[in-house]
């Protein structure tokens, strides 16, 4: 509402208030904080909502669909959802498998990515070549559909030929290997690689997390990462 906080100089409607006879779409659901889980239980369950700054309660019709990759049977367990609010927003549950699982829709996606980028682009690049298809398909895809969204677009960046070829996508979509830097010095008593190469991983996932002032999203963008994959290493090496 107007005068609500610093800065509200006109009332404005929330985007619960704008979807009302819509749906709302809540991606990462699981990442939502404890407070807000209450908020949002509320609304599901009476259907009415407060402005803020406001004191009229205002009734709204939403259907909620959310999205997570995290199994929230466990988030509850652990205390980090809550359980009513599961129960209330667990009506009918969609799984949808990783991209690696479901190799069958990476063409689709795939044509689906180089129609949006040759048009933002302006490029002529039409189709994938069958060979690269085949790595397309052949690769793991840790960051699922976003990755294939980036690898989409830097192909058709690179592409200078009507058909998108092998040499267009990342070297690890091509299932090559790094090649070593003529610098590098390995004694003959060798070294634990994993280890430092997490120690690097770790280094640069903290930096980049400090740059973005603790912001995720933005740290990933900075490393050139997904989202998820950014907040799987933050997990793994204990990065808050």
């Amino acid at each position: 509402m107007r005068g609500a906080f610093t800065g509200a100089a006109t009332s404005k409607k929330g985007l619960i208030e704008l979807a009302d006879r819509g749906t709302v779409f809540l991606d990462e659901i699981a990442e939502m904080t404890p407070m807000v889980q209450v908020k949002l239980l509320r609304v599901l369950q009476d259907r009415k909502f407060r402005r803020l700054g406001g004191l009229d309660e205002v009734e709204t019709d939403i259907r909620i669909i959310a999205a997570t990759n995290q199994d929230l049977t466990k988030a509850v367990a652990e205390n980090r959802f809550r359980e009513d609010l599961f129960y209330r927003i667990n009506v009918i549950p969609v799984h949808l498998p990783p991209l690696r699982e479901r190799p069958e829709d990476i063409p689709l996606l795939a044509e689906h990515f180089l129609q949006r980028y040759r048009e933002k682009m302006g490029k002529t690049v039409t189709a994938v070549s069958g060979e690269a298809m085949a790595m397309l398909q052949a690769y793991r895809w840790p960051g699922n559909i976003r990755e294939l969204e980036n690898v989409i677009e830097r192909a058709v960046a690179l592409e200078r030929t009507p058909v998108v070829l092998p040499d267009s996508l990342p070297p690890a979509v091509r299932g090559e290997a790094p090649r070593p830097d003529a610098s590098v010095i390995l004694s003959d008593d060798g070294f634990r690689l994993e280890a430092h190469v997490e120690q690097i991983e770790r280094a640069y996932l903290a930096e980049a997390l400090r740059k973005a002032g603790g912001v995720q999203s933005r740290a990933a963008e900075m490393l050139g990462m997904s989202f998820r994959s950014f907040r799987y290493y933050a997990k793994k090496y204990d990065i808050t």
